[in-house]
């Protein structure tokens, strides 16, 4: 699995270190502020099966609006979720992905001290209609030890 985490502050390195170790996937990151892997998100995208928005609030919403452009003219099959603590306005960003996109808004119960996300609990927040499409997520962090 091709994981993008967009945010290298202390939650995006954890779910990159996490992901990496415990699925032995992948991991590369995007950064707004610097070039990392990627230079831009459009890249990231292209290159991703799973894409993880660690970032501020503000860089999250403008990404989902971002994302959902190039989504709309390039739809593939991709896991989008955020890990915001504040999801009221990020939400609504959601709406009017294609349908091969998955998104998800998930809230990690855990900081960035946790050595692993064993035994931790991610709360989902339901998208407007995406229903069955989000298990896909959840999927994701039980293969490492998450619960929801």
């Amino acid at each position: 699995m091709r994981i993008t985490i967009s945010g290298y502050g202390k939650m995006g390195k954890l779910f990159g270190r996490v992901l990496s170790e415990e699925l032995n996937s992948e991991v590369k990151f995007y950064s707004s502020h610097t070039i990392l892997d990627f230079s831009t998100l459009s890249e990231a995208y292209e290159w991703s099966d799973v894409m993880i928005l660690a970032s501020t609030i503000d860089n999250i919403k403008a990404q989902i609006r971002e994302l959902r452009e190039i989504s709309l003219s390039n739809p593939k099959d991709i896991m989008i979720f955020d890990i915001a603590t504040f999801k009221k306005d990020v939400l609504t960003e959601y709406q009017g992905f294609p349908r091969e996109v998955k998104v998800a808004s998930v809230h990690p119960m855990f900081g960035p001290g946790a050595k692993s996300f064993r035994g931790h609990l991610f709360y989902r927040c339901p998208c407007k209609g995406q229903g069955k499409r989000r298990r896909r997520c959840r999927k994701v962090y039980r293969r490492i030890g998450g619960k929801s």
